[in-house]
């Protein structure tokens, strides 16, 4: 670290540009426990889902389909047996809707609770649960659900208007641009979703924001179960 506050570089192709303390990253597959996981335990706190009750029981949309037999405990342990990658261009096309659909009727591999296999569609099954029990979307859920509470402020779903994505370090290489994202999800299946997907996906936060929130955070037994359900 420098006098000036930089710590190391921001971008090994521009090794003029530094990373600073309070540079954004794009928090990956850390979305699945800061997004959702941390939802869910908000909803099953507040008595809003019964963590061992099937889906179908209370969901419309699984009614009928294999995911009816399906809990919330089988998503979250990784033995609902949901198919294992999403490639959801490939399978669904490119229509929100068409990819909620088909994410929600998919056939299973096997019964579920018969095997741990992980899936990054456990989590987007997740998130449109989530969605569905509070009437909101998950950027929103999440927001004032565990990063106000936890004094994240700074924390959202990208894309990030051009001033803050400008703090942000570079993740994929698009294609299309020749340059490195910077500000909104690396992962293709989240930006076809509008930036606001479950997996591998994209909030932007500091590095030390995360870790001085959750210190805080753990240390109150009374939101204990936002952070460990």
């Amino acid at each position: 670290m420098t006098a000036s506050g930089t710590v190391g570089v921001l971008d090994p192709e521009c090794p003029g540009e530094p990373m600073r303390r309070d540079t954004v990253f794009d928090i990956a597959s850390l979305t699945k426990i800061l997004a959702v996981w941390s939802t869910i335990g908000c909803l099953v706190e507040d008595g809003k889902l019964q963590l061992d009750t099937q889906l179908g029981d209370f969901w419309p949309e699984v009614s009928g389909h294999p995911l009816a037999k399906v809990t919330a405990r089988h998503l979250l342990t990784h033995t609902a047996d949901v198919p294992l990658r999403a490639n959801l261009r490939n399978l669904y096309g490119s229509d929100p809707q068409d990819i909620r659909d088909g994410v929600l009727r998919e056939a299973l591999h096997r019964p579920p609770g018969e095997a741990v296999e992980y899936t990054d569609r456990a989590a987007l099954i997740l998130g449109y649960l989530a969605e569905y029990l509070s009437g909101r979307s998950l950027d929103a859920l999440a927001d004032s659900h565990v990063w106000q509470p936890l004094g994240m402020t700074q924390t959202h779903f990208g894309p990030l208007p051009d001033g803050a994505a400008a703090r942000c370090a570079p993740t994929e290489l698009d294609d299309g641009t020749g340059t490195h994202l910077k500000g909104s999800a690396h992962d293709f299946s989240a930006r076809l979703l509008g930036g606001v997907c479950d997996f591998g996906l994209g909030p932007q936060l500091s590095a030390g924001r995360v870790r001085a929130a959750f210190h805080v955070r753990l240390g109150d037994q009374q939101q204990r179960l936002h952070l460990h359900t």
